[in-house]
Formats: C-alpha cells, sequence, structure tokens
C-alpha cells in the first residue's frame, strides 16, 4: 500500500500532465489522490512548490536508475546507450517519466525553477554526460577518436526533438511507432560512433 505522500505526488503528476500546474490546485490534488487537505498540507507544508521539487526529485532518480555505469563497464553497446540516450522511457518507469517530460517540457515558461531544471538536466548535464562517457572509451581504446563533442550534441538534440514531439501529442497511440524510429535512427549514429565511422 503506498503512503499519502507517494498517493499525493501520482495524483499531482496526474493532474499536472493533463492541466499543467498553474491550473491545478492543492484541494484538487487531494480530492484525487484520496486524502484530506489537512493530511496534504502536512506532507507538503509549502504548497504545489514543495510537490513540484519531489517530482524533480523522483524524475532525478529515474534517471539515476536507468544509467549504466560507465566506469565499470567501458565496454557500452549501442544498446546500453540507447539505454542511457532515452532515460525514463524504459522498463516500469516510462509511464511515469513520460508524464513528467510532459510537465517539465509544457511548464517551464510559466516556472522559473522547471526552466533552470530543463536546462541543466536536458541540455548541459546530458551532453556532459555523453562526453564523458565517450571520451572515457577512447581513452580506455575502446573505440577511435572522433568529435565527442558534435557526437554528444546530435544524440542529445535528437531526444529532445521526440520529447518535444511526444509533449505535444501526449497520450495518442503512435508513441512506441514514434520510438522505434527514433531508436534506429540513433543506432545508426551509435554504431558508426562504436566502429570508428563517425566524422562530424
Amino acid at each position: 500500500m503506498k503512503s499519502k505522500k507517494a498517493e499525493l505526488i501520482r495524483a499531482a503528476i496526474d493532474l499536472f500532465a493533463e492541466r499543467g500546474i498553474g491550473d491545478v490546485s492543492m484541494k484538487m490534488i487531494a480530492k484525487k489522490a484520496k486524502v484530506s487537505r489537512t493530511d496534504t498540507y502536512y506532507h507538503f507544508e509549502s504548497g504545489k512548490n514543495e510537490i513540484v521539487d519531489n517530482i524533480l526529485e523522483m524524475f532525478d532518480s529515474i534517471i539515476a536508475s536507468n544509467m549504466p555505469c560507465h566506469a565499470e563497464n567501458p565496454e557500452l553497446s549501442t544498446d546500453n546507450i540507447l539505454t542511457l540516450l532515452f532515460l525514463a522511457f524504459y522498463g516500469e518507469d516510462a509511464e511515469q517519466g513520460r508524464k513528467i517530460n510532459h510537465i517539465i517540457f509544457t511548464n517551464y515558461g510559466n516556472d522559473r525553477k522547471i526552466g533552470e531544471y530543463l536546462a541543466e538536466t536536458f541540455y548541459y548535464a546530458r551532453e556532459n554526460r555523453f562526453t564523458q562517457m565517450f571520451n572515457l572509451l577512447i581513452e580506455n581504446g575502446k573505440i577511435a577518436p572522433f568529435d565527442v563533442n558534435a557526437a554528444s550534441r546530435i544524440l542529445n538534440r535528437l531526444f529532445i526533438a521526440f520529447v518535444l514531439e511526444d509533449t505535444f501529442t501526449f497520450g495518442n497511440g503512435e508513441y512506441t511507432i514514434r520510438l522505434d524510429r527514433l531508436k534506429s535512427d540513433c543506432a545508426i549514429i551509435l554504431d558508426s560512433i562504436l566502429h570508428g565511422r563517425f566524422h562530424a
């Protein structure tokens, strides 16, 4: 049985994804979670801002749980790197990951904290992570040297293009087809990198 706090976070994710953060009240979250307003403010004294903080922390945990360990796995395969690339879109976290992505990309313009999180998580941190991973593979002699920064930018922007498309067609039935198509495109780039054929 989930805790009341977990139920409130889950309810907030559903409502934020459906309506946007600005159009959701604490009362609505409490009602959807079937939790009293008193309990709602017991768990989240600062209201919605604190719930948003918890949702972003949850997303960080989802990302971390899907990360292969670079240092322990310097022979990363195309499949392993694809898992890293698509973060929360695999496994049991996929649905929650998509909803949180939807929240982030549709609310960043109206919420400074989400805007900063978007820039840091989806742009700087992800590209740095790819750059570190490719440099490690090169240093270990696993792949031939290439333009690591260019490859990192290309892969990250392919992912962001997918997320943007998915955000604004959220809930339709074409998701799996489009994800598979993008995975195939990224796999071609990754195979070229891992076999020394990538020169940006």
